[in-house]
């Protein structure tokens, strides 16, 4: 039963959506008014720096991982290769050695 005046999802979602943009805009200003007030000046604020700062952290942890994983990889094929029978070496010393 479609009611003329029922509104249809989607207008529905963006205006709920609308409307908690704008509280939460009014929200942060609230919490900025009541942070300059209990500093007595206008204060700085640090949360965007905590939040670069824990972008630049978790790149740090993700290259980290990266590295331990290549490195696994890496072990993991040399133990087979010797398992194999075969001398494992680096490729700069196996180069020089074909120049030699």
């Amino acid at each position: 039963m479609a009611d003329e005046a029922s509104v249809g999802f989607w207008k529905a979602t963006t205006l709920l959506l609308a409307a908690s943009r704008l509280r939460a805009k009014g929200r942060r200003r609230r919490q900025r008014q009541l942070f300059s007030n209990r500093s007595g000046k206008e204060a700085f604020d640090w949360g965007g720096i905590g939040t670069v700062l824990g972008i630049l952290f978790m790149a740090l942890l993700h290259v980290l991982a990266a590295f331990a994983l290549i490195t696994a990889v890496r072990s993991g094929q040399h133990l087979e290769a010797e398992r194999q029978g075969q001398i494992v070496v680096r490729s700069a010393f196996f180069a020089r050695a074909l120049h030699v």
